[in-house]
């Protein structure tokens, strides 16, 4: 058997593991945020909340916003993940992925920024999500309506 020298040695590191343009899940929901008020035309917006200040973890609350609806808001999902290491995250969510024997919201794992992503393209393309979504937009709507200035109580 022949010896193999370092030079012949095959590139064992995926490609997806070691890709330079990897972002922090905290960057990846702020950019959906925007892309929400884009695709509503400004009529909804997402903010990313801070929740609480867990001392070894990061925890973000995605918050839909009807600015014109007394700022009326649905939270969508939460994010969870260690502060020094940004994945694995965990994604939760009891309206699109629903709850445990104990109440809580279920959740799926992600261990790296490509199930991330597909976990929020799951979440983004729900029935629940855009029965949400669809609401605000009927209800602010129907609020700028001028029909419903004159409909009597």
């Amino acid at each position: 058997m022949s010896e193999t020298t370092l030079s012949e040695l095959p590139d064992l590191w995926p490609i997806e593991v070691t890709a330079p343009d990897i972002l922090t899940p905290l960057m990846i929901l702020r950019h959906q945020a925007g892309l929400l008020r884009q695709r509503t035309k400004n009529l909804l917006e997402a903010e990313v909340r801070s929740i609480g200040s867990l001392t070894k973890h990061a925890k973000y609350d995605f918050v839909i916003i009807a600015p014109s609806l007394d700022r009326a808001s649905v939270s969508l999902f939460t994010v969870e993940h260690e502060k020094d290491m940004v994945y694995p995250a965990w994604v939760s969510s009891a309206r699109v992925f629903g709850i445990d024997e104990n109440g809580e919201a279920l959740n799926r794992f992600a261990p790296t920024q490509g199930r991330f992503l597909a976990i929020l393209r799951e979440v983004f393309a729900s029935p629940d999500t855009a029965s949400i979504i669809q609401s605000m937009i009927a209800r602010i709507n129907e609020a700028r309506s001028p029909a419903s200035t004159n409909a009597t109580g």
